[in-house]
């Protein structure tokens, strides 16, 4: 066999199991967001179940888990129920319960027009002051 073929498909192998590898870990950062959100909103599985149209509950439990992906109209329908952003689900960072809670108020505040915006508006410019000299440039 040429030895640039054998190359060839080493190195298309190696972006295969790459491309797994990054899937897998997007459903695993999806499964735990749609968890997280669960729990915030003290939803059930049941209750996602049935609103995203999935015969059993078995469907939640293997998404929630990383063993089973979604498509992004299922993606859109989890943002929907849970009142967030579609991006948040859609993005492949990983993001803790707390900062997932911050959002879903904020998200809340933002959409009834809180009298409140102006006063978190300063405190997210304060602390954002604070952490300023830290964070560096991007190139």
């Amino acid at each position: 066999m040429n030895f640039f073929l054998i190359i060839c498909i080493q190195r298309r192998n190696s972006l295969t199991l790459q491309k797994e590898s990054t899937m897998i870990r997007y459903r695993e950062i999806l499964g735990k967001k749609i968890r997280l959100l669960r729990e915030i909103h003290g939803s059930t599985q049941e209750q996602l179940r049935t609103f995203l149209g999935y015969g059993s509950n078995a469907a939640i439990s293997l998404i929630e888990s990383g063993q089973r992906g979604m498509g992004k109209d299922k993606i859109v329908r989890t943002a929907e129920f849970y009142g967030v952003n579609p991006v948040v689900l859609l993005s492949n960072r990983d993001m803790s319960k707390e900062e997932l809670e911050c959002y879903v108020l904020f998200e809340k505040a933002f959409k009834n027009k809180s009298p409140l915006i102006p006063a978190v508006k300063a405190i997210l410019e304060k602390a954002a002051e604070q952490v300023k000299p830290t964070l560096k440039p991007v190139k």
